[in-house]
């Protein structure tokens, strides 16, 4: 037995390897982009150079250590992904088509794409930012190289769990679907629906961030039991969950963003099977498609508060009856792209002239406000609110530097709650991995919304201890797993009796 471990074990490494090659070809993005972009930058060529070297050596320096198992460093990889798309792909892609610019903000902001002064700022700002995570990460991974999973396989009674979790989910997705429609609820494009003893809170918060950790831990139980039976229900409660966030909330990204919650899941455990990534890219297809429909199905919803659900779907149907197929994949590829919100945020904010707001807005929502009406200039009576990024939120705080600061802050908070997430004897590990990184990690790093941040924190710690206690009760009666095989075989000695 022995044996054979140690050969799969050698054969899984062989792979990981292999596949941890590809990994350098990342500095292609570096390369190609200032090879597309310096001739723009002929007034200060050598500061973008040298910044962009920068990059590239710090770049190095992190993928020199980023070939340990992913389960381990997937917290530095998404970062990663954020600045690479998020800020690097789409500076070299706003540089390279100024006009694109047009679809992300309001007249006043075009001359950004145009000024070199400006976009070497924001390049300048995020490659600093860059840098400190790189040298961070790299420390990190170094300090820890040794670290292991220090949870150890206890004995569950996932029939138990199961069986909890298979009726309580679809009642919890009941009441808050019907509250949500009754109330209109976080209706996006209408003005907010305020509830007594902050229902409107707890009915937002249950659908937002506890139903999904719910059903992530349904398809994790149901993974580990081997009963697939349940992953896959638990997969399509997902869908039918992100589907009715479409059509309840008008949010365009609600199934994307659940389906991402699954894949971070698939990720830490190591059950990301090519027919799960498959589903995966279905989703992101589905969401491209959808994207125009759901937009005007928002627009016509906000402009009549009264239409059903049924009546705006249809008519948003309708007015996308003309377009071509490869016009919306093309069309809307691009906002999707864009929906990650990054360094078009931060060359906004430094294209207008203003005071920093001062530390006593860190964690106030006045600052949000103050980058959609004041900098994008959306009418104050719109029922709208714009992310600033991360950077883009401590730079309009304090100013550049400490938007540096702040970020490389962060970078280092979330490094140092990925160790303990990873050292911690949580029964639910991976649910509350995966939680922690979409709902802490990518959602903050990407929109920067600090307003927020104290209640986010307490409803992701209250909805991962809701995981942990349900799985805990697995362990209290684990006795009926003993009780269930006695009787199974006694059954099969009185057939055998019988026969």
């Amino acid at each position: 037995m022995s044996a054979n471990n140690s050969t799969a074990n050698e054969a899984s490494k062989r792979t990981r390897l292999r596949w941890h090659r590809f990994r350098w070809l990342l500095l292609l993005l570096f390369v190609v982009g200032y090879i597309s972009t310096f001739s723009r930058f002929e007034s200060c060529a050598v500061e973008y150079l040298g910044l962009t070297l920068l990059s590239v050596l710090a770049c190095c320096l992190l993928l020199s250590v980023l070939n340990r198992p992913i389960r381990f460093t997937l917290a530095v990889w998404l970062i990663l992904f954020v600045f690479a798309v998020a800020y690097y792909f789409k500076f070299y892609l706003i540089v390279c088509n100024p006009e694109i610019v047009e679809s992300l903000w309001f007249p006043h902001l075009y001359f950004v794409a145009e000024s070199p002064g400006i976009l070497l700022r924001a390049y300048a700002i995020t490659t600093c930012t860059f840098s400190i995570f790189c040298f961070t990460a790299w420390l990190f991974l170094v300090l820890t190289r040794r670290m292991q999973k220090s949870i150890s396989e206890i004995e569950l009674n996932h029939r138990f769990i199961l069986s909890i979790l298979v009726w309580l989910i679809p009642v919890l997705m009941v009441l808050t679907g019907c509250g949500m429609y009754i109330t209109g609820i976080a209706r996006m494009g209408v003005p907010g629906t305020y509830l007594p003893l902050r229902l409107a809170g707890w009915m937002f918060y249950t659908r937002f961030v506890l139903i999904p950790a719910l059903l992530l831990l349904l398809v994790w139980c149901g993974d580990r039991a081997g009963l697939r039976k349940y992953s896959n229900a638990g997969i399509a409660l997902l869908l039918l969950h992100g589907v009715s966030e479409l059509l309840l909330r008008s949010s365009r990204g609600a199934l994307l963003g659940l389906f991402m919650l699954l894949v971070l899941l698939f990720v830490c455990t190591g059950r990301m099977t090519k027919y799960r990534l498959i589903l995966f890219i279905a989703v992101i297809i589905f969401t491209v498609l959808v994207f125009p429909v759901i937009s005007d199905y928002r627009y016509i919803r906000a402009a009549d508060e009264d239409i059903s659900i049924t009546k705006a779907l249809e008519d948003s149907i309708a007015q996308q009856r003309g377009t071509s197929l490869a016009g919306t994949l093309s069309k809307t590829g691009w906002k999707i792209v864009f929906r990650i919100t990054g360094i078009d945020s931060l060359l906004a904010i430094q294209a207008i002239d203003f005071k920093p707001l001062g530390l006593s807005k860190l964690f106030d929502s006045s600052t949000e406000r103050f980058y959609t009406n004041s900098v994008l200039r959306y009418p104050i009576s719109a029922e709208h609110s714009s992310a600033p990024s991360l950077p883009g939120w401590f730079y309009l705080v304090n100013g550049a530097y400490f938007a540096v600061i702040g970020v490389s802050c962060f970078i280092i908070l979330t490094l140092i709650f990925w160790y303990m997430l990873i050292r911690v004897r949580l029964l639910c590990q991976p649910v509350a991995q995966a939680m922690f990184l979409y709902y802490f990690v990518f959602r903050v790093m990407s929109e920067g919304n600090l307003g927020l941040l104290r209640l986010d924190v307490y409803v992701l710690i209250g909805s991962i201890a809701a995981c942990e206690f349900v799985v805990r009760q697995g362990v209290r009666y684990r006795w009926l797993n003993n009780y269930s095989e006695a009787s199974t075989r006694r059954i099969v000695q009185k057939n055998n009796c019988q026969s």
